[in-house]
């Protein structure tokens, strides 16, 4: 249609300013300069139909897969091993596409496709199986989708977002104090997650041998589910170290178990 719009303005550009030379009575073009009318329209007709041919090239070059969504973002629950998102596409464009292969910013992201090569108007699915293992937190990885459409390669870049529940959030693992200073109380806290459904009841320590060389307690804030840990060593003019780990009887997982709190004299 582009083409067929620019040459008819071209034309009944030409045929109004002729219809006005004759009106005004100027003399009839000889037969040469009605050759030179004729070879300028053709050559303005060859210009419009090369300007819409050009106008179309963006949008060829804009057609490819079209995805319904480039980010997924999901929240994982305690026990949960794998998080899998789903990004369904389309081939939006007049040509076959293949898709030459994947790569993602971390090993625990797979992608898979059903199939590498779609048909004009064909659509599909990448899957994305995310592997939690030990994360917490908020995890952001990416995913490159790269493909081939008429000897042209071309990339897209994908994105998920995986929410993991944190079981213990703890400050201060590491208390530290030095010999010969004023042996003052350090605190830390430790949150346990109110999904695991456990209190903290005490501590225990680990690996020890001997009496300790330390005063701890633990008793919980006015925060839900927040605790404070104080710790005072005795006096001492060796170097000590002791690790000590909360405890619950609630914690049939041993969540806590991973969390040890360093205790140091230095």
């Amino acid at each position: 249609s582009a083409p067929s719009m620019h040459s008819s303005v071209s034309l009944h550009h030409f045929q109004a300013e002729y219809a006005m030379i004759e009106t005004r009575g100027q003399k009839s073009l000889s037969l040469p300069h009605s050759k030179t009318y004729f070879v300028v329209m053709r050559v303005l007709l060859n210009l419009a139909t090369v300007s819409a041919i050009l106008l179309t090239i963006p949008c060829l070059a804009a057609a490819g897969l079209k995805w319904e969504t480039t980010k997924v973002s999901l929240k994982t629950e305690f026990g949960q091993e794998k998080a899998i998102a789903y990004y369904p596409f389309k081939n939006d464009s007049e040509a076959s596409i293949e898709i030459t292969g994947t790569q993602t910013s971390c090993g625990c992201t797979v992608p898979s496709l059903e199939k590498t090569i779609y048909q004009p108007g064909e659509s599909g699915k990448l899957t994305a199986e995310f592997d939690i293992g030990s994360r917490t937190g908020r995890q952001t990885k990416g995913i490159e989708v790269r493909t081939k459409q008429s000897g042209k390669s071309r990339s897209y870049s994908l994105a998920l977002e995986v929410d993991i529940p944190q079981a213990i959030k703890m400050r201060r693992r590491a208390m530290i104090w030095k010999i010969g200073t004023e042996l003052k109380t350090q605190t830390g806290t430790v949150e346990v997650h109110p999904d695991l459904g456990f209190s903290i009841e005490g501590f225990k320590h680990v690996n020890l041998s001997g009496e300790s060389k330390f005063e701890i307690s633990v008793s919980p804030t006015e925060k839900a589910n927040i605790y404070e840990i104080s710790a005072t060593p005795r006096p001492t003019e060796s170097r000590i170290t002791e690790y000590i780990t909360l405890s619950s009887s609630g914690d049939k997982d041993g969540h806590l178990d991973r969390y040890r709190i360093a205790l140091y004299m230095r």
